[in-house]
């Protein structure tokens, strides 16, 4: 077999691998995760899976970037006709908050995980967690866009862009756990949370 077809193979493998887990954390939760468990799902011994994954903790990292990488797709989404810098956040709030609803079981079981190499990912509150490239720093761009388009105030952009994301995670989280499943009361109540955060930040 030569390099490139193995190449292929091995990340068909990997791949396969991340799908199961990901099954694995939306129906059980993370902590249901298990290299045995997997591996049966997979149809592989334990010891073939360590083939491709040092550890589990590598398993749930690939798990979450690759889940990050959707919720990321879904805030950079590009839209060519804003009017403004606030119809800009939320068009790509939007997207978020319906692509964590459309993954609710995934969403549900990262976003309330402790673990380090999660938290990365996940983090608002404390800097010190995430990595710099986060969704959260998008948000901060943006604000700081909308200030010196003069449509913000100037209090600290990472301060308000904090307090959206967090009280955006409290709505998502608030609508999948009492399964707030209809469209019209999904669009109601985002349209309201979004009347409340630019009511408070607009100039």
């Amino acid at each position: 077999m030569n390099k490139n077809l193995r190449n292929a193979k091995n990340k068909l493998i990997k791949d396969s691998i991340i799908k199961a887990a990901r099954e694995i954390i939306e129906k059980d939760g993370l902590a249901a995760l298990s290299i045995r468990k997997l591996a049966k799902k997979v149809g592989y011994s334990p010891a073939a899976i360590y083939q491709y994954f040092d550890n589990k903790s590598e398993i749930v990292k690939a798990v979450i970037e690759e889940g990050y990488k959707d919720i990321i797709k879904s805030i950079v989404a590009e839209h060519s006709n804003f009017n403004s810098v606030e119809e800009e956040i939320r068009f790509k709030l939007k997207n978020y908050i319906n692509s964590a609803l459309e993954n609710k079981y995934y969403y549900q079981a990262v976003m309330i995980s402790e673990e380090k190499n999660i938290l990365q990912f996940t983090a608002i509150l404390n800097s010190d967690l995430r990595q710099e490239q986060s969704a959260l720093q998008i948000l901060i761009d943006l604000i700081k866009k909308g200030q010196k388009q003069d449509e913000f105030s100037d209090k600290k952009a990472e301060n308000l862009a904090k307090t959206i994301w967090t009280a955006t995670y409290g709505l998502i989280t608030r609508m999948i756990i009492e399964r707030v499943e209809e469209q019209k009361k999904q669009n109601e109540l985002i349209e309201s949370h979004f009347q409340l955060i630019f009511s408070g930040i607009r100039k």
